[in-house]
């Protein structure tokens, strides 16, 4: 019986090994280390107001298509008798809600660009997603309202979106 190809291979797996872990214990895996520390930090960090800006874009969404179609109901059969701008039943609530979402979400984004750098914040996942709440806040405003104060300016719906 021959033992030296399992010599051989046992070898050339040391070997294999050593060339793997080169980069680890040298300094060009300590820095995508760090970068990768850094991406669970700054996710768990900040994920709870990337979720609450996505939930105040989809939310307030769904309570305006449920008033849209509640009020083409009132209208059809009873005529206008609901004020859209009453704080207790109306769009008002909502302009607070996507003017806060879109607020926190652009505050995300600065937050993200601002750790990461503006090439490595493009690859991370919740760019994307507050880039999206901010979309659709400013997509429903536009759509909802003639105008809307945003960064302290008032613009028309068709500025807004």
């Amino acid at each position: 019986m021959n033992v030296q190809p399992r010599n051989r291979w046992l070898w050339g797996g040391r070997a294999a090994l050593a060339l793997l872990a080169a980069p680890t214990v040298s300094g060009c895996g300590t820095e995508m280390q760090e970068l990768h520390r850094l991406k669970w930090d700054l996710e768990m960090e900040l994920s709870p107001f990337a979720n609450t800006a996505e939930e105040n874009a989809q939310g307030s969404a769904g309570y305006w298509t449920l008033y849209q179609d509640l009020l083409a109901d009132v209208l059809q059969e009873e005529g206008l008798w609901l004020d859209p701008l009453n704080p207790q039943w109306g769009l008002e609530p909502l302009a607070h809600r996507w003017h806060r979402g879109r607020v926190m979400a652009q505050d995300v984004e600065r937050r993200i660009v601002a750790a990461l750098g503006t090439e490595e914040a493009e690859s991370f996942p919740m760019t994307s997603q507050v880039r999206w709440a901010k979309g659709l806040s400013e997509l429903y405003l536009g759509m909802t309202f003639c105008t809307a104060v945003l960064d302290e300016a008032e613009l028309t719906d068709v500025a807004i979106l």
